[in-house]
């Protein structure tokens, strides 16, 4: 008897530990090699911490500011680009796609992605679009005419909509106006007048007053607390923003001697740092600022990035030509419109980790 016995404890030890095993296994979540979720099978995407911004941000700030506008966009593992329509391919390259022919407005698109959406402007309103092509239709439309309106730049944030609105020179009630709406350009309201929005970061409008150009002010995404930031003066004549960070720095350009003077200031005004970096154009992100040299000790029109304090400056690509700029940003790479090549693209391929 003890023999049974003990073949049929010794089947039931066996029964359990593989029950357990296999719960263990079914609990585990597979992550990519750096750490992340890794996303069903079947889904063209990449994971959230390889993607240019979260899920509710349509783009990051330093693809929208400065001459940039908007013409490039990352969203699950494709690239988006603006220019008289929409394309768009995969992040690694290959697989283009014609999205619209036409209809980008001749300011910017202001492209911004969320989920299967894509936001941008068109010369009257704002548009929306599935990411293959399909279901588009305008979604906050524009007036013509003397007293007629358009729309000068977009941000899509926490799922709303954040834009600036102009009026015509001739009219009698101002002629910037910023929006808030919702994904679908319902709900409008206006939540600063005489007034156009530089750029947001996270729950801060950073703007700028039609009264007071040369001044830079912050107020929270529902128009409460707006502040003028001191310190940043001349804004819009020699000094041109170029992104915020999560530590609250503003990097902006001195344009004082007709090149970018890179500078970074805290969003309340204090420690006002020349990084003694002069560029014909700069993108910052991700820890990093991109630009291309104008002089110096470095090579004139050559692509370099340095740290966010302006340290370790290294090169990343041969001269692009002293009359081009970068014109967007992916986790990939960037993107340099040369305008001596017909205002081609060219992408540079490199690890912003490294």
């Amino acid at each position: 008897m003890k023999k049974p016995l003990l073949v049929f404890l010794l089947v039931f030890i066996l029964i359990v530990i593989a029950v357990n095993n296999s719960s263990l296994r079914s609990s585990v979540i597979t992550t990519s090699e750096n750490g992340n979720k890794a996303l069903p099978d079947g889904q063209n995407s990449t994971s959230n911490s390889a993607e240019l911004t979260p899920p509710d941000i349509g783009n990051d700030p330093a693809n929208l500011v400065g001459t940039r506008r908007g013409q490039f966009a990352q969203r699950n593992g494709y690239v988006y680009r603006a220019d008289t329509g929409i394309t768009r391919e995969n992040l690694n390259g290959g697989g283009q796609k014609i999205l619209a022919t036409k209809g980008v407005s001749s300011g910017g698109a202001y492209l911004n992605v969320i989920g299967d959406t894509i936001y941008y402007l068109a010369d009257d309103g704002i548009m929306s679009m599935h990411t293959d092509g399909t279901n588009r239709k305008r979604i906050v439309t524009t007036t013509a005419g003397p007293d007629g309106t358009r729309i000068t730049n977009l941000f899509v944030v926490k799922n709303r909509l954040y834009y600036t609105l102009y009026r015509s020179e001739n009219s009698a009630m101002g002629n910037f106006y910023i929006y808030k709406a919702e994904l679908d350009g319902t709900d409008a309201r206006r939540i600063a007048e005489n007034s156009a929005i530089i750029l947001i970061a996270g729950h801060w409008i950073y703007y700028q007053k039609d009264q007071d150009k040369e001044k830079f002010y912050q107020m929270e995404t529902d128009g409460a607390d707006k502040t003028k930031i001191a310190g940043l003066n001349n804004f819009g004549g020699n000094a041109d923003v170029l992104n915020i960070t999560a530590d609250e720095w503003i990097y902006y350009c001195d344009l004082a001697n007709g090149e970018c003077n890179i500078h970074k200031i805290k969003t309340n005004g204090t420690k006002d740092t020349d990084l003694k970096i002069q560029s014909h154009s700069v993108i910052v992100y991700n820890n990093y600022i991109y630009f291309l040299a104008a002089g110096g000790n470095l090579t004139s029109g050559s692509l370099y990035r340095a740290n966010w304090d302006g340290s370790k400056i290294t090169k990343v690509s041969d001269p692009a030509g002293s009359d081009g700029f970068i014109a967007g940003i992916t986790t990939k790479g960037l993107y340099l419109n040369k305008l001596n090549h017909s205002g081609s693209c060219e992408f540079i391929s490199f690890d912003h980790n490294r």
